[in-house]
């Protein structure tokens, strides 16, 4: 009949080779697009934090050169529609009539139904007190800030 063998044969090592792989290229997945997804954000939130401090700092320049007495940087830094509706002329007399003594512009921005950035400071202006005032500001064509008063 037939020889019994000795011993029994060694059971085989189960190949986890697939598994590591997966494993690796899956964690490797997982990186890669939650990468991506938290830079795209970044981009996001940069844009939106540089918009928001130019806003800001067009607001301040066009207040600080209107207490300046800098009418025609001032009057540059309105929106064209702003600037079709009033000369050169008309505004420094209406500016200077109502001349900006102080000022402080404030970070919080909000969004009007036109999407017009809105920017309040707190101004005050020869023979009135303190008041605050909003200043809507939009981006042109060449994405400058850019005031437009309504």
């Amino acid at each position: 009949m037939g020889a019994v063998p000795a011993f029994a044969p060694p059971v085989p090592r189960p190949n986890r080779t697939v598994l590591i792989v997966s494993l690796v290229l899956g964690a490797t997945l997982l990186l890669c697009c939650g990468g991506g997804v938290t830079g795209i954000g970044g981009l996001v939130w940069y844009g939106y934090d540089t918009l928001q401090k130019d806003a800001v700092g067009t607001v301040e320049a066009y207040l600080g050169d209107l207490q300046a007495g800098r009418y025609p940087q001032a009057y540059s830094r309105l929106c064209a529609e702003e600037k079709v509706e009033r000369t050169l002329t008309e505004f420094t007399g209406e500016e200077e009539t109502a001349r900006v003594t102080e000022y402080q512009v404030g970070s919080d921005i909000e969004v009007d139904a036109e999407n017009n950035w809105l920017v309040t400071a707190r101004v005050a202006r020869q023979g009135n007190s303190s008041r605050q005032e909003t200043f809507p500001v939009l981006f042109d064509d060449t994405n400058a800030a850019v005031i437009c008063p309504r």
